[in-house]
């Protein structure tokens, strides 16, 4: 049986289990980029995904850049797009999506990187299950 999963920063939001190859690429590739961009160490990006969000500005850029990267986070205004990030979820998880977004959005945060910290705290919040981040 899968577990559906939020990857934030997150990141993207994917179906745990059976990733095809070039959902792992990509989610490497995103990873490795925010992780070399932002020197963020790799134990607090395992600590958040089981909910240990420390106050780590690193941290808190890494999940920023994630956003970024997937083009849903906007670094001029501090905006995250809703409609871009639910077009990029699996039609299996949508319902579940949508309602995240609408429990954490708007979030607020003195900086995008803060902003973006907050989101994936709330999605943890939301539902810890199905949270992960890459």
């Amino acid at each position: 049986m899968k577990t559906q999963l939020y990857v934030c920063i997150a990141l993207f939001i994917s179906v745990q289990g059976e990733m095809t190859a070039d959902q792992k690429k990509m989610t490497e590739m995103l990873h490795n980029n925010c992780v070399k961009e932002t020197k963020v160490h790799e134990d607090l990006i395992v600590a958040a995904s089981k909910g240990t969000f420390n106050e780590d500005e690193n941290l808190k850029c890494y999940m920023k850049c994630l956003f970024a990267q997937m083009g849903v986070f906007s670094d001029e205004d501090n905006s995250f797009d809703k409609e871009a990030f639910i077009e990029m979820v699996p039609e299996e998880i949508k319902e579940t999506t949508i309602a995240a977004l609408g429990k954490c959005l708007p979030v607020g945060g003195s900086n995008g990187c803060e902003m973006a910290f907050n989101l994936n705290k709330c999605f943890y919040m939301h539902d810890p299950e199905k949270y992960m981040i890459v």
